[in-house]
């Protein structure tokens, strides 16, 4: 704020929506390039503490090239390859996934799309039905983690299979798997006080959605 005056800064992936409001021309920010995307993938799949690092490279950086220079489609896919071999990491390369259109509404970025869709088939079904119950959220809403695992275990979705898990133990794998693929994120930013029954509380963990995987949800 300078002398009365107040300054807007406003966000969008829209490039039209930015002219329309916009009373400057809108600034883009540029894309990562492949090389820092593989970067993210080395990172999320802990590639530097593999045996087989060299043959996986080439692969990688392939990979890393169609992640469209976005960070979302890297971290997502960074973790789902961790624990895959060389054989699987081909599979997702050459995945007709890459080559399908965009969504309906054009809301999500054509590899942004492939990269959740891939990340998404790997996952366990009640794991699917987990993060797929987090698009009744609006966006940008504070989940309250408790809550939400607690909502889980009352639909069903949580049904441990042997031991060691208990429910509550296998709502908190599923929260780790979520947020490993930046399917859920920590909450960045403080929450309403409708959220918290107007009340403060100390100790809870709050998750919010990106857009991007909210739309995709």
């Amino acid at each position: 704020m300078r002398q009365g005056n107040i300054i807007v800064i406003v966000t969008t992936r829209d490039e039209h929506v930015a002219k329309e409001i916009g009373t400057i021309e809108p600034y883009k920010i540029e894309l990562l390039t492949k090389e820092l995307c593989w970067e993210i993938i080395k990172q999320k799949t802990g590639f530097e503490a593999r045996d087989d690092k060299e043959q996986m490279k080439d692969i990688g950086m392939e990979i890393a090239s169609k992640c469209g220079g976005v960070p979302l489609a890297a971290q997502s896919l960074g973790y789902t390859l961790r624990s895959k071999d060389l054989n699987e990491w081909e599979k997702v390369n050459d995945s007709d996934v890459w080559n399908e259109p965009t969504s309906r509404n054009g809301s999500l970025q054509n590899q942004v799309l492939a990269a959740l869709r891939l990340s998404y088939s790997g996952m366990d079904h009640r794991l699917r039905s987990c993060f797929t119950y987090c698009a009744i959220f609006p966006k940008g809403h504070n989940i309250i983690k408790d809550d939400l695992s607690h909502q889980w275990i009352s639909l069903g979705f949580i049904r441990p299979m042997k031991a060691p898990f208990n429910k509550h133990q296998l709502s908190e794998k599923y929260i780790a798997k979520l947020l490993g693929m930046s399917f859920l994120q920590p909450s960045m930013s403080p929450p309403t006080l409708s959220q918290t029954s107007g009340a403060y509380y100390e100790g809870i963990t709050f998750f919010t959605m990106h857009d991007l995987v909210h739309d995709f949800a």
